[in-house]
């Protein structure tokens, strides 16, 4: 019988050469697989993390020309991969780290991250192997973020603050504190969801309520 998997999560988070995910293409591509307790499947120094080449004739948004220029450069440099070979690269990853797709869709990894439904959309058209062989849910923490702020207002969890992302990252934190980095973002993703489980048990009902 196939291994349920959809217990694990596929920490995934992706930088791009637009706003508009319509005309993105993918610059980095960062995955990290956990269970559903928020540990690592495999070891920090296995976490996927590729950096996509680009032609010198790529257009790019204004915005990334000016907040991505290393990541940019990276992407024109020999380091970077072509994004054929990147899908293929995490298809044998995670068939490495997981094993075998179950066949039964409602039995695969759930795909994870904040804002995923970006990362999801240009996953679907550069990246099929890794939707092939994803869960038909997902698990989006900026849905947290939002029913956390309006129910209790302001709330301590900061991703810029690398002290915040370190003590609430159940593991290893490998990466310096980056807000346009991938793979920075998917361990930020983690240490946040983790945030939202640890203080699960405030009371949200407004002052002078009672059960």
């Amino acid at each position: 019988m196939p291994t349920d998997l959809s217990n694990k999560y596929l920490w995934f988070d992706t930088e791009f050469t637009s706003l508009s995910l319509d005309r993105a293409s993918l610059l980095q591509v960062a995955l990290v697989v956990t269970d559903h307790e928020l540990r690592r499947v495999a070891p920090p120094e296995r976490d996927f993390n590729c950096v996509v080449s680009i032609d010198r004739e790529q257009g790019l948004d204004p915005w990334v020309e000016e907040n991505l220029k290393a990541l940019v450069a990276r992407c024109r440099s020999e380091e970077a991969v072509p994004v054929k070979d990147v899908d293929a690269r995490l298809d044998a990853y995670l068939e490495n780290v997981l094993g075998s797709s179950p066949p039964d869709v409602k039995m695969r990894p759930i795909l994870a991250g904040n804002s995923i439904h970006g990362d999801w959309y240009l996953a679907r058209k550069y990246l099929p192997s890794l939707i092939a062989r994803a869960h038909y849910r997902v698990l989006d923490v900026s849905s947290w973020k939002v029913v956390w702020k309006n129910a209790i207002g302001d709330f301590p969890f900061d991703k810029e603050n690398e002290e915040c992302t370190r003590k609430y990252f159940p593991g290893e934190f490998n990466s310096s504190c980056d807000v346009h980095d991938a793979h920075f973002d998917v361990l930020a993703s983690i240490a946040e969801l983790n945030f939202y489980m640890q203080h699960s048990s405030i009371d949200w009902r407004p002052e002078g309520e009672s059960a």
